[in-house]
């Protein structure tokens, strides 16, 4: 059986899950991460057993990459208060306490150099940096991720300093427009190759494809492709350690019954998403 899930829970030596997992998209957003060096991140996740996996998954990257860390925020999946996890993200009451004690100080030195250092923090919301180099948003839908991200600079989160990361979720064009998310990155299947494929279904259907319909392609294509070769489905032909590439890019069968694949990592650039190594 092949399913279009991306559970990895589901698998087995006669399920294969063909959908892109959240093991496959965590790997290749920490490893693309830790080599242009980032070592430092906090991670914002749903409260349930999704949320747990992704960490689950992620600390088991930091028991191999013992340099680099991650803090989890935890977010309720009913009704979260957006603004309440942005200030928890950036220890923002305890920055700002810090900063309102610093000008207390100040005022009282009443030095020449202590009413310049007034002047430069007179604009300052907090004091001090975030302690965290970048955050990844692992969000259960779209419109939860565009409230984290429009929340966060407000309490100090800033974007020209923090790296901004997420996973497939974010690959909607409508997040182009969110100005604070440029030079943002995060891992995908291949959009550039889906979009070609939506166009030509368009052409062919006058419809939308569904979402799973690229998945069902590559299925389709390998299984012709095996015909044409004359080779019969089996496991060992499914278990080619070369693997095998569709429009959603390469991917290869596992006999756990996972099915491999490598995201791309995409940037958000001013008008388009932009692929960079």
């Amino acid at each position: 059986i092949i399913t279009f899930s991306n559970n990895s829970e589901v698998s087995d030596r006669n399920v294969y899950v063909f959908g892109l997992t959240i093991e496959d998209e965590l790997n290749s957003i920490y490893e693309y991460s830790v080599d242009k060096g980032i070592n430092k991140f906090a991670v914002i996740v749903p409260e349930n057993k999704y949320g747990n996996k992704v960490k689950s998954e992620i600390d088991k990257f930091h028991n191999v990459n013992n340099n680099s860390s991650s803090q989890f925020i935890f977010y309720p999946t009913e009704n979260p208060d957006y603004y309440k996890i942005a200030r928890e993200v950036s220890n923002y009451d305890e920055r700002k306490l810090e900063l309102d004690n610093r000008v207390r100080l100040l005022k009282e030195l009443q030095s020449e150099s202590s009413l310049k250092e007034l002047k430069l923090l007179k604009n300052r919301d907090t004091l001090g940096e975030v302690d965290f180099e970048a955050i990844i948003i692992i969000a259960r839908s779209f419109s939860e991720l565009t409230n984290f991200i429009s929340i966060l600079p407000y309490y100090d989160v800033d974007p020209k300093k923090v790296k901004f990361i997420g996973n497939s979720i974010w690959g909607k064009e409508l997040i182009l427009k969110e100005p604070s998310m440029k030079n943002s990155y995060f891992s995908s299947l291949d959009l550039n190759a889906r979009k070609k494929f939506e166009e030509e279904y368009k052409k062919i259907y006058t419809n939308n494809p569904h979402s799973l319909a690229a998945l069902a392609y590559d299925l389709v294509g390998l299984i012709s492709s095996l015909n044409i070769e004359h080779k019969k489905i089996t496991k060992e032909i499914l278990h080619s350690n070369l693997g095998y590439l569709g429009i959603n890019g390469w991917f290869r069968f596992d006999e756990s019954g996972k099915v491999e694949r490598k995201p791309i990592i995409f940037h958000v650039g001013s008008e388009k998403f932009v692929i960079k190594n």
